[in-house]
């Protein structure tokens, strides 16, 4: 256990690495390491196990334009994601009202594409 602990805190310090799949338990008290690579715009979590809520860490990625958190990844109660902006009433062409969203308001996930969970 401790080798693999030392083997992943080395990976997760790799600066130019991009994508990262991770399967298994991440460490003995079920969280989030504090540390992830910079780059990274691919992170797939699977059978993590993680008990305390990821998005406070996830969403501070600044590149992280894909999220995939599949099976048994969280075994919390509640994710909670950075207040977004309530959506804006317009008018279309057509007349017909469209929902949409305001500008980002530069909280969580500033490059995020698609999210799995």
């Amino acid at each position: 256990m401790e080798e693999e602990q030392s083997l992943l805190r080395q990976l997760l310090g790799c600066q130019h690495l991009h994508q990262l799949y991770l399967q298994g338990s991440l460490n003995r008290a079920n969280k989030l390491p504090d540390q992830f690579p910079p780059n990274l715009t691919k992170l797939t979590l699977v059978i993590t196990k993680i008990e305390e809520d990821p998005m406070p860490t996830l969403e501070k990625f600044p590149n992280l334009r894909t999220l995939i958190l599949d099976y048994k990844s969280y075994t919390g109660k509640e994710m909670v994601c950075s207040f977004a902006p309530p959506p804006l009433s317009n008018i279309n062409n057509e007349g017909r009202r469209v929902r949409s969203y305001g500008d980002c308001d530069g909280r969580g996930f500033p490059k995020l594409i698609s999210l799995r969970l």
